[in-house]
């Protein structure tokens, strides 16, 4: 009972105080306690009513383990954890990896930044995060990690000592260490970890990536983007050389680097109950009301691709060249110029024409390649406002 008001007095929701969200075995408990609310944030409450100024100062800590390997389950939870806890006096730290996904940027093109060729015929999802950064792929064999503070508090370089610190506790022998980059590279020259984070007014998170056993094949041909006349503003994902850390012991897999950064975190924070993992189903929409509207729009085309910022894409020869520009992911114009006495103007004309306004293909730039077949010319055809075009 203690340990329960202890846990509403950090973590509670207010208006949905039978649900202790924090600990999913502990759900719908009525407890008869009235919460302090407070306005300034949803869901929030201080837990005043149960604490001191010395037990104020102390900061908790929790862990949790996802039970979903779905990129926008898990994003959809980072969300959730975002918008609605009262990190002043706790810090959360959430282990999670997914299926097979390339997983980009707030900022990025997803266009210019993934082969989709590949990502189509291995039927590997694309995702967009809302922290900044870079793109990477994720399978099972990468353990991606959390961290949720205050903004007051927030510092990736100390998270990602936190991991440092506790593989090489465990394997004393595997060469790690964290870059002015906020990188984690093994043996100096190989990245195993990349950084993002997303910073609110009162809470920020810091996410990273650890590879420990991926399938680095799939990896480099997801994300190896070659020339594609695309140019843009995007933020550009550095290129680096990775590595598993099962590369060098066999000895670190999945549960056993989950166990071991969980207990890292609880030993550099007072465990907030148990210093035990929790697992946690992040599409429970009874202990995390509104989950699902996060995860609705973070898989819609809207979000995914119609968030890319403008760019243009141009393919061409001697005799014909085609530009199209691209803004929220929908073409805003075509031009087309050509030599040539084969090719119908007006033809061309009402093509182009039907082009703007409609999305942009997903499909390795097939509206581009629709032109230019055209012109050639081949069959074209719409369906759906998304042109395709006949092999």
């Amino acid at each position: 009972m203690k340990f329960l008001v202890k846990l509403l007095s950090f973590l509670t929701l207010g208006p949905h105080s039978n649900y202790l969200c924090m600990l999913g075995c502990y759900t719908h408990c009525r407890m008869g306690v009235k919460a302090n609310i407070v306005t300034r944030r949803k869901y929030l409450t201080t837990g005043r009513a149960f604490s001191n100024t010395s037990v104020d100062n102390i900061i908790k800590g929790i862990v949790y383990h996802s039970a979903s390997t779905d990129v926008f389950h898990n994003l959809a939870f980072e969300d959730w954890v975002y918008n609605n806890l009262d990190l002043t006096h706790s810090d959360v730290l959430l282990l999670w990896c997914n299926s097979p996904c390339v997983v980009v940027g707030r900022h990025q093109n997803p266009w210019a930044e993934c082969n989709h060729r590949v990502v189509e015929g291995s039927k590997v999802k694309v995702a967009r995060r809302r922290s900044g950064g870079g793109t990477v792929y994720h399978d099972r064999g990468n353990l991606n990690c959390s961290f949720f503070t205050s903004r007051e508090r927030y510092n990736r370089q100390k998270n990602l000592k936190t991991i440092i610190s506790g593989v090489k506790r465990r394997w004393p022998l595997v060469d790690l260490e964290a870059t002015c980059r906020d990188d984690i590279m093994l043996n100096k020259d190989f990245k195993i970890s990349g950084s993002a984070s997303r910073l609110g007014r009162d809470i920020a998170y810091h996410h990273c990536t650890l590879l420990h056993s991926c399938n680095k094949d799939m990896l480099l041909e997801v994300l190896n983007v070659k020339s594609n006349g695309i140019t843009h503003k995007a933020t550009a994902s550095v290129p680096s050389p990775v590595k598993n850390l099962g590369d060098m012991d066999a000895r670190v897999y999945h549960e056993s680097l989950i166990q071991t950064i969980a207990d890292q975190f609880y030993t550099e924070r007072e465990p907030l109950g148990k210093p035990v993992i929790y697992d946690v189903d992040p599409s429970d929409a009874q202990i995390w009301p509104g989950v699902h509207s996060y995860r609705e729009e973070l898989q819609s085309w809207k979000w995914v691709y119609g968030k890319t910022p403008p760019f243009s894409i141009q393919r061409g020869d001697d005799t014909l060249s085609v530009l199209i520009h691209v803004s929220q992911g929908n073409i805003s114009g075509v031009i087309v110029r050509y030599v040539s006495d084969e090719i119908l103007i007006n033809s061309i004309q009402q093509l182009c024409a039907s082009l703007k306004g409609s999305r942009f293909c997903t499909r390795t730039h097939t509206t581009n390649n629709a032109v230019w077949r055209f012109a050639k010319p081949t069959k074209v055809y719409s369906e759906n406002y998304e042109v395709y075009s006949e092999l």
